[in-house]
């Protein structure tokens, strides 16, 4: 079983009606327990995931080990860098309907700066960047569906 294919089956997992789920195949064992706690967006942070979630009631593993917010590659040059959806859900491009998009092209971005939000099952995602640098394109309109790692925005890295 390799990475790729653990990533699917934790996604399905997330996705599904269930609160617990254990696999044990040849030498891999994975358990993923769904319990919902309240959360504040600014604490239990996982310092390299790339992502935290409004305070809402999130099972307590997505907002410890689900990594949101994938970035394609480290830049070697200046070519844009992609920042891919984290999960399947709908994806929002301001925090409140009626407000304006939290980032437009041409926006200078940090690591840290939140970027869009993916709505999966009811459960609001903030994706950062991930990167320093300018945003060169928007690739996803808000209020559509997106797939698992499909890219949203291009990047142009700064300080590299």
């Amino acid at each position: 079983m390799n990475a790729s294919e653990l990533k699917e089956i934790i996604q399905i997992v997330i996705q599904a009606p269930i609160e617990q789920f254990s696999l044990e195949y040849e030498t891999v064992k994975l358990s993923i327990s769904k319990r919902s706690l309240p959360v504040s967006s600014e604490e239990n942070l996982p310092s390299e995931s790339g992502y935290h979630s409004k305070p809402l009631m999130v099972p307590h593993h997505l907002e410890r080990d689900t990594q949101v917010g994938t970035i394609a590659a480290e830049p070697e040059s200046a070519a844009p860098i992609e920042i891919a959806s984290p999960t399947v859900g709908i994806f929002y491009s301001s925090a409140e309907p009626g407000e304006d998009p939290l980032i437009r092209v041409g926006d200078s971005v940090t690591e840290t700066t939140v970027v869009g939000i993916v709505e999966a099952m009811k459960l609001f995602n903030e994706i950062q960047a991930g990167i320093n640098g300018v945003i060169t394109e928007i690739l996803i309109e808000s209020g559509q569906l997106v797939q698992y790692d499909q890219p949203l925005f291009l990047v142009k890295p700064v300080g590299v």
